[in-house]
């Protein structure tokens, strides 16, 4: 009976495509050139599971992908070697893939990247405007506006074991800093005039002299007064602190997956998590979290449960989070239906042929342990001054492609959220 309602309240979801909203992105865009591994002439067997933080010859690769497999986990690796293996080419970088589903979704979107190819801009949907300056400030066609011939191409290389799951070998963009250049920075009034929210991401892949970058960066979200959100990713501690100093306390909202949690509460607490955390554990950290770096709202989605969790005086109603929270997730498993970025018509498409109910075993237990009422079938509560909300996920028994899920989870349940306020 749970999972009936639960397949209802998904499908009821769905309505939410009928909303738009006006929204900025950035920073990260590149080529996503993916490789399933099943389908790759690469022999994993005698391979040492071993995860190593550069790929500097075929040995590294074969080490991290076993790793990956072993551990049913997905890490981003520097790219130092040449990659002969033949893949399909897609928009990669969570800026470039959230601001094309969120496109392709009928909003209205303005994105930024400091380096814009032509094959990177001609991977971006066509409605998508880019801010330049000819002369005077102008919003123009992402198309009309490249301004570079670099572009940035990441190795993804998909696997699907127990789990799946991917290791992204990622090359650099010599230069790159996840922020707005001069004149477009004078004009960020403009753009906000124009915008009800903004997601941002791509401050782990600053190149140069990355904390002043950073630091350059926060002064610029500072300027944003419109909710922000932060979809974060972890290279390297190093940047990751800096991350956390300078870039957090100016977002309002923050969204990882369950590895990127994991080294954060490493980062923040010196805890090392468990494989898979708890729905309970989910909640403690969170909770701590959203209190230390002073943000509205932290939303973690697993390969079990989603929770979103919130400070006591955050405006959004648990209802509405439940509901957009449901949509980002039926969002993500239609791309995982059909192997590209959804549009309306897809989510509309949606149906539980293939797929099955996961994780509501997570909310009983949560239930259970703190003596909640229904919260198993609801997934609402408050605990200790903080909102949570927990959805079970759905699981796609035969994804085509999940790059970029969490992106889509993350932004489609924040714009949907947003969005009627």
């Amino acid at each position: 009976m749970k999972n009936n309602s639960w397949i209802k309240k998904y499908k009821e979801s769905i309505e939410l495509v009928e909303n738009s909203t006006d929204v900025l992105t950035g920073f990260n865009a590149n080529i996503d050139c993916v490789h399933k591994v099943s389908e790759l002439d690469i022999n994993l067997e005698g391979a040492e599971p071993k995860f190593k933080d550069t790929a500097s010859s075929l040995s590294d690769l074969r080490s991290c992908l076993a790793y990956c497999i072993q551990e049913g986990e997905n890490h981003e690796i520097k790219l130092d070697m040449d990659i002969d293996f033949e893949g399909e080419k897609f928009i990669g970088g969570q800026g470039g893939i959230m601001a094309n589903y969120l496109a392709k979704t009928g909003n209205g979107i303005i994105f930024y990247t400091p380096f814009l190819s032509q094959e990177l801009a001609d991977k971006l949907e066509d409605k998508i405007l880019y801010p330049v300056i000819e002369g005077e400030f102008r919003l123009k066609n992402v198309r009309d506006s490249s301004n570079t011939d670099r572009t940035k191409t990441n190795h993804i290389f998909e696997f699907d074991q127990e789990k799946s799951g991917r290791l992204i070998v990622s090359d650099n963009l010599k230069g790159f800093g996840p922020y707005f250049r001069k004149g477009i920075e004078d004009k960020l009034g403009v753009i906000q005039d124009n915008i009800d929210c903004a997601l941002l991401s791509g401050f782990h892949n600053v190149e140069g002299n990355k904390e002043a970058k950073l630091k350059k960066a926060a002064l610029q979200l500072a300027k944003i007064e419109v909710p922000l959100h932060l979809e974060y990713a972890h290279k390297d501690d190093e940047t990751a602190s800096n991350i956390l100093k300078h870039i957090a306390p100016e977002v309002d909202s923050l969204g990882m997956d369950e590895t990127e949690f994991k080294k954060m509460v490493r980062l923040l607490y010196d805890e090392e998590l468990e494989e898979d955390v708890s729905l309970g554990e989910a909640f403690h950290h969170s909770k701590e979290i959203v209190e230390d770096l002073e943000v509205s709202r932290l939303h973690l989605h697993t390969y079990r449960y989603h929770i979103t969790v919130t400070g006591k005086s955050y405006p959004r109603k648990p209802e509405k989070i439940r509901k957009s929270m449901l949509y980002g997730e039926i969002s993500a498993i239609q791309k995982a239906e059909t192997g590209v970025i959804p549009d309306l018509t897809d989510i509309e498409d949606f149906n539980m042929e293939n797929k099955e109910l996961n994780g509501l075993r997570e909310l009983e237990h949560f239930e259970d342990f703190f003596n909640l009422d229904s919260f198993s079938e609801t997934g609402i509560a408050r605990l200790d001054e903080h909102q949570v909300v927990a959805i079970p996920t759905i699981i796609h028994q035969k994804p085509e492609r999940t790059v970029g899920m969490g992106d889509i989870i993350s932004s489609g349940a924040f714009v949907s959220e947003i969005n009627g306020d």
